[in-house]
């Protein structure tokens, strides 16, 4: 995640100033609650939180403007209004306006994201950075306070065609000069659901590396083809004289840290169902329903098949038969995209 800031510039990710050196520059790249982290397969279950996203799908109301900034490639949102903004509870604080987006990737589709999930990496990885708008009066300043930052991640899978959504991004891309997107929605950047994300208390990912962000990595990634991520591998560093064949700093150590996943599709579909059945000759009512979905989803994928299927089963036939009759079908759409299943 990057933050602009004029006085770090002397950093990169290769060479004598690259990411093995910049503990010696900036000591908070060498703490103990750096990000990123690999998201480990048994998060702690809390479907309580939450996060609204306010202001995404009101195009009129902000301003893209897209630029190089040596490091990556960065998208200012300037809402006049303060009318985008991130929401939600379980947050340092009560709004958090978003200010800007950027991109992680790698020389290759084989890694690229900074946050891994239970070990694997992602071609392409966004970041929207939002500051706790009502605690600090800019960025900068809220950037340096533990509360201060809430970022968004969102990962990337590739896929054979385009993703139209992004063509504005892409055309502002091969311009190679600052420009206008203002045709880009940024609610069609965010994946379908949101509902469904990991959080933990992390940092910057870039120098100075502050221990100031709440990171919500989502859940279901969005698509991007490889024609579309060259275009990302072909942007000049701040010399204009060498590729930026990569820009995701190495996974960090949890050092003791907690880590929750919000509520599953699959949690809202059983909250849902006001019933009670029998599974396995023990009477499971819906009080219990999030020990079962913690017991499918730590189980071994086989065996959770098997319970959520028998479960569901039971639960649907009487109020929803059509959804009982297909029900491998309403599994396998259950907090999934194209390629990637997240039960």
């Amino acid at each position: 995640m990057m933050v602009n800031m004029v006085s770090l510039s002397g950093w990169s990710y290769e060479g004598q100033h690259g990411l093995g050196h910049w503990n010696k520059e900036y000591p908070d790249c060498g703490r103990q609650h750096q990000s990123p982290i690999d998201i480990p397969s048994n998060p702690t279950f809390n479907p309580s939180i939450f996060m609204n996203f306010n202001g995404f799908e009101k195009t009129k109301e902000f301003s893209l403007t897209l630029r190089n900034n040596g490091h990556t490639a960065v998208v200012k949102v300037d809402s006049p209004n303060h009318s985008v903004f991130v929401t939600g509870n379980q947050l340092p604080g009560i709004i958090f306006k978003t200010m800007q987006f950027h991109f992680h990737w790698g020389k290759d589709s084989s890694s690229g994201s900074e946050h891994l999930v239970k070990g694997q990496s992602f071609p392409l990885e966004m970041h929207i950075v939002n500051y706790n708008y009502l605690a600090y009066e800019s960025i900068q300043d809220a950037m340096k306070h533990s509360d201060g930052l809430a970022v968004i991640a969102i990962l990337f899978e590739t896929t054979a065609e385009d993703n139209e959504d992004l063509k504005p991004l892409i055309e502002g891309l091969e311009k190679n000069s600052e420009s206008s997107i203002d045709s880009l929605s940024l609610s069609k950047l965010l994946p379908k659901n949101t509902r469904c994300f990991y959080r933990y208390d992390g940092s910057l990912t870039t120098p100075g590396c502050f221990e100031s962000v709440t990171w919500t990595i989502l859940s279901q990634p969005q698509t991007i083809s490889e024609r579309q991520l060259n275009k990302f591998r072909a942007l000049c560093d701040d010399h204009g004289n060498h590729l930026i064949k990569f820009n995701n700093r190495p996974t960090q150590g949890l050092h003791g840290r907690k880590y929750i996943r919000s509520a599953t599709t699959l949690y809202n579909l059983l909250y849902n169902l006001k019933l009670s059945h029998k599974m396995s000759g023990t009477e499971v009512l819906i009080d219990d329903r999030i020990q079962l979905v913690s017991a499918i989803e730590i189980g071994p994928p086989s065996c959770r098949f098997k319970v959520l299927r028998r479960y569901l089963v039971q639960a649907l036939r009487k109020k929803h038969p059509y959804l009982a009759a297909n029900i491998d079908q309403v599994i396998l759409h259950q907090d999934s995209a194209p390629g990637h299943t997240s039960l």
